[in-house]
């Protein structure tokens, strides 16, 4: 579950070692919309270009989706508008993802 975190910060660290700057991923999104922007390739784009009905929750879909636990030290205290951001960047790979669901049916 946590590898989805992982994932998403990777995509932005491998973007800061091919232009050696940081942020460039919020270049197109706004620096704001980051974690948003990082999600969304890793949810609805990568559903797009494997031509699978996933990436977003609605009716038809695949039921792809994680549990954030929001009493992990990681992202306690963070608001709504920042919690997501806290999962991507700050997260650890214990304790931060609660449960993964994959197809209608939940991991271990």
């Amino acid at each position: 579950g946590s590898e989805m975190c992982i994932r998403d910060r990777l995509l932005e660290y491998g973007q800061r070692l091919k232009y050696l700057k940081r942020g460039v991923c919020a270049t197109t999104a706004g620096e704001e919309n980051l974690a948003q922007h990082l999600l969304a390739c890793a949810t609805i784009n990568g559903a797009r270009s494997l031509n699978v009905d996933a990436g977003a929750i609605q009716p038809g879909n695949w039921a792809d989706f994680a549990v954030i636990n929001l009493s992990s030290p990681a992202v306690s205290g963070y608001d709504e508008a920042s919690l997501l951001g806290a999962a991507i960047f700050g997260a650890s790979t214990e304790g931060v993802i609660e449960g993964t669901c994959v197809g209608g049916r939940w991991q271990n």
